[in-house]
């Protein structure tokens, strides 16, 4: 009895895995990821740290897009797409969807990570069913789930696993479309029915193809005489593609072909939507077919290969060609700017060549690394020693390669570099592995074999994730920051942070200056955390640098400092720390202990608040319009200084929220004693003081039928050349979202600009005035000055509402005024900021019909066009720009964009050249 069950044992071992089999063992195989990522969850009390706050604050972001869908608007649409310019979205919306599915917040939205483990398992398996067998494919997979490189990102909300599962998906969907090549049949060995092996082997090697693929097949007789394992063996049932489903080389039909260049097509846009490096590793095996289609002039298949690419774009074209240049301009900033700062190694050295090399073991694993490495070696010693010969590497086996090594070198490329920058590779190398496994063998020992490393990469991967065993040392051993234990302790007071700022300032929006950057208290995740508020607080960095400490004092209503270690920031953050903790502006609102001994965080507040808001009495029922109570303002004050005002404001929340002011400090009596006349001709009688009502920071209950009151504390600013005299006050009210206006009653209050006047304290002026600054300084073409202040004042409204506040006065002003060439470059610097790409166009449309001898102008215009990707258009402004001021190299660069956009890369070059 016992024998005949030995040898049913030895039978059913012989038996191949099916395919459908597998598929059970890869849903288990994913429950059992499932539950450990929950319970890493569930145990872990952290905050998210920089990248994954931001990421998550991004998933936020589309969770607020799509609480009001409107699928059929193109405007919703065009948003949509902006919500996050610089990083596609695909991660974003999984999480979104999820988040909308359960609720917001950081640990709900990881759920999403669980799609892409599943379709991580999936492609994985599937390469290993496509290219050798289904045991191949299961061992691969759960080779995904055991590789420290994978399971320690796939429990961070970061971009890198999605995208490692983007373009594996993608890549197995390729080689999908490459199994339906007929002629592949020809160039794979038929292997023998399956015979007990007595020695470790490689999978069947096919001849070359052309073109880098193979041509004509060796003789089934060379490769008889030595068995291989089953696993590794392509049998004649599944080589003539009944395996799975009728795939394979010779899986009849052009239906099936194009089905799979479909399926490509699609899986390609997708993962270009995850990030833009899927590029990076998908580009060369694309190449690799079709170069190989053209060689062989399978005119088909290339058009299949080309038509997959143009569906691919279908899916990916919306976002990129709505941020193709924040994206490009965020690149510079995080490859190029942010090696510089971390001082990785130049593309001349041998060490960025090598980096990957260094690190890729240990996100392997070495004991798989070694015990995979060696079987394919001792495999290979097997033939040598047994045929005298090394076989040639097979078409499947050049297939992994060109993947590998193309992806290798295209991340080598990035000066940029990080371990999780590489993940990519990893499914490949979990395939190529299991193929090391297998080869040694089906005998008892070789399953043992592998078994026992399954058991010791599960181990190894339990002290890397959960701190319940004395392993530090062991844990601690990567120089890659594997090890990834959940934090325990808790207590952390982000919410804290967000609560005590929302009930100080109930009905106003909060901007949080965070002087610290440690992983536990920075600038993302305080930002996070007031997202989850309702996006009523926000977090970001400012006194990063020497020069604007000032004014970043001078514009922030709140400061989170902390004591002890203040993590990656520069050295003016010191000065800034000290300027509110003891420069007498701000109090302290609140304090928290952090966990672990970090040190003390202080929430300050400004002492005079620059917008308060107080609720009174009940709505009259003639009282719907908002009234200008009462304004203070020096008595006098020189010209070219800000000025210090406060307005008082009242009216319904309705007319409150949203409200645009149109405000004009007019002359109305000049020191005719000290000027002369001619001169006050030439000089200002009248400047702007345009804004959003309580700097556009309101947040009032909209169906409130309770009026309240808004103390507004700003400062003004007459030009330099404001004539001497008295000034009064002309304004009116602006609704924005309907567009409404009418003229608002002032009270009587006049103030004098006096030359020989003391300048008194005041704020920084407001974001729309100073936008409007920045009017002067576009016209001559100084956009260095122009960039460096919009990035600094961005901070100080981080919705950026303030460019929506100046764009619809200026608009309504120009109106009045259609040729005040200052109002029209602030609202084309306004409209461009907001990525609109129509309003841009008619106000840069106007900068050169009045002011048509300023080659700026028609720079800015042909910037647009291009933008919109019409070169054409773009021509005649280039042109125009040139024949003004032929030597700006801007000019010239803007002049070779168009012609490469026209597809005339040597025109382009030619021009480029002399630049470079």
């Amino acid at each position: 009895m016992e024998s005949k069950l030995a040898e049913s044992r030895e039978k059913a071992k012989d038996v191949p895995l099916s395919w459908r089999r597998g598929l059970w063992t890869i849903g288990l195989l994913w429950i059992a990821i499932a539950i450990a990522d929950r319970l890493w969850f569930a145990l872990d009390r952290s905050v998210p740290t920089w990248d994954p706050a931001d990421y998550l604050m991004g998933s936020l972001r589309y969770w607020q897009a799509l609480q009001t869908p409107e699928w059929l608007s193109g405007t919703w649409w065009h948003d949509f797409w902006q919500v996050r310019s610089k990083i596609p979205p695909l991660a974003y919306v999984a999480a979104a969807l999820v988040q909308m599915a359960i609720r917001t917040g950081p640990e709900q939205a990881t759920y999403a990570l669980l799609l892409f483990s599943a379709v991580l398992l999936l492609s994985a398996y599937g390469l290993g069913v496509l290219l050798f067998s289904p045991a191949v494919g299961v061992w691969a997979a759960a080779l995904c789930a055991l590789m420290p490189g994978l399971y320690r990102f796939r429990l961070e909300f970061l971009l890198d696993y999605p995208l490692t599962a983007a373009i594996a998906a993608s890549f197995c969907c390729l080689t999908l479309w490459r199994s339906t090549d007929p002629s592949l049949r020809s160039r794979l060995p038929l292997e023998p029915s399956p015979q007990a092996s007595d020695g470790p082997a490689l999978p069947s090697p096919p001849a070359p193809l052309p073109g880098g693929e193979g041509s004509k097949s060796l003789k089934p007789a060379i490769y008889s005489s030595v068995p291989l394992p089953p696993e590794l063996r392509l049998t004649p049932r599944f080589a003539r593609g009944e395996g799975v489903r009728g795939w394979g080389p010779d899986a009849g039909g052009l239906l099936r072909q194009w089905l799979a260049a479909i399926a490509f097509g699609l899986s390609l846009g997708l993962a270009l939507l995850t990030k833009q490096p899927a590029l990076f590793f998908l580009a060369l095996p694309m190449l690799w077919l079709g170069v190989a289609a053209l060689v062989q002039r399978a005119w088909g298949r290339l058009l299949q290969l080309l038509a997959a690419t143009l569906l691919s774009a279908v899916v990916w074209w919306p976002w990129y060609s709505t941020n193709w240049f924040l994206m490009l301009t965020a690149g510079k900033r995080a490859t190029i700017d942010s090696a510089a700062i971390e001082g990785d190694p130049v593309l001349t050295s041998l060490d960025a060549w090598t980096f990957y090399l260094e690190v890729l073991p240990a996100l392997v694993s070495w004991p798989l690394l070694g015990v995979s490495l060696l079987g394919l070696v001792l495999a290979a010693g097997w033939h040598l020693a047994k045929r005298r010969s090394l076989p040639r590497i097979g078409a499947q086996s050049r297939w992994l390669l060109v993947f590998l090594v193309g992806g290798y070198v295209m991340s080598s490329l990035n000066v940029n570099k990080d371990g999780r920058y590489i993940l990519p590779l990893l499914p490949v190398v979990a395939v190529v592995s299991a193929c090391g496994l297998l080869a040694w063998g089906r005998q008892r020992w070789g399953r043992q074999l592998r078994w026992a490393l399954a058991v010791a990469m599960a181990i190894l991967s339990g002290i890397y994730l959960f701190p319940l065993v004395p392993a530090q040392a062991i844990a601690s051993r990567s120089g890659l920051g594997l090890r990834h234990w959940p934090e325990l302790a808790g207590g952390w007071p982000h919410a804290e942070v967000v609560e005590a700022a929302i009930a100080a300032e109930p009905y106003l929006q909060a901007n949080i200056g965070v002087l610290p950057s440690t992983p536990g208290v920075n600038q993302h995740n305080v930002n996070y955390f007031g997202a989850l508020q309702g996006f009523r607080v926000y977090g970001r960095q400012v006194g990063v640098n020497d020069r604007d400490l000032g004014q970043d004092a001078r514009s922030m209503s709140w400061f989170l400092t902390k004591t002890g270690e203040q993590g990656s920031v520069p050295a003016p953050q010191a000065e800034m720390v000290q300027l509110v903790e003891t420069g007498g502006e701000f109090d302290l609102q609140d304090s928290w202990e952090l966990p672990r001994s970090r040190g003390t965080l202080k929430l300050y507040r400004r002492g005079e608040p620059f917008v308060t808001v107080e609720e009174m009495g009940p709505v009259s029922a003639d009282g719907d319009r908002i009234r200008l109570e009462s304004i203070e303002i020096p008595a006098t004050a020189p010209p070219g200084q800000p000025v210090p005002v406060t307005y008082f404001w009242s009216g319904p929340a309705e007319q409150l929220q949203g409200a645009i002011v149109l405000l004009q400090w007019q002359l109305v009596e000049s020191d005719r004693n000290s000027l002369e006349a001619q001169a006050v001709a030439e000089g200002s009688t009248a400047w702007l003081h345009d804004r959003g009502l309580g700097a556009g920071r309101l947040l009032l209950p909209r169906d409130s039928d309770r009026n309240f009151r808004v103390l507004d504390r700003t400062a003004t600013l007459p030009p330099a050349n404001a004539i001497a005299g008295t000034y009064t006050l002309q304004a009116s009210y602006l609704n924005r979202a309907t567009g409404e206006s009418y003229p608002l009653a002032v009270p009587d209050v006049s103030f004098r600009i006096d030359p020989a006047a003391t300048a008194s304290p005041a704020p920084e002026v407001d974001l729309p005035t100073q936008l409007r600054q920045l009017a002067s300084s576009l016209r001559q073409g100084d956009l260095d000055l122009v960039f460096r202040e919009v990035g600094r004042i961005n901070q100080y409204d981080p919705t950026q509402d303030y460019l929506e506040q100046a764009a619809l006065a200026l608009t309504y002003r120009l109106e009045q005024q259609p040729d005040n060439l200052d109002w029209i470059y602030a609202l084309a610097l306004a409209r461009v900021q907001q990525q609109d790409v129509s309003g841009a166009l008619a106000a840069v449309q106007k900068t050169t019909q009045f002011d048509p001898k300023n080659p700026y102008a028609h720079a800015y215009l042909a910037f647009v066009r291009l933008y919109q990707w019409k070169p054409n258009a773009a021509q005649p402004s280039i042109d125009s720009a040139l024949a003004l001021d032929p030597s700006i190299p801007e000019f010239q660069a803007l002049n070779g964009v168009a012609a490469l956009m026209r597809g005339n890369a040597i025109a382009a070059w030619k021009i480029a050249r002399p630049l470079l």
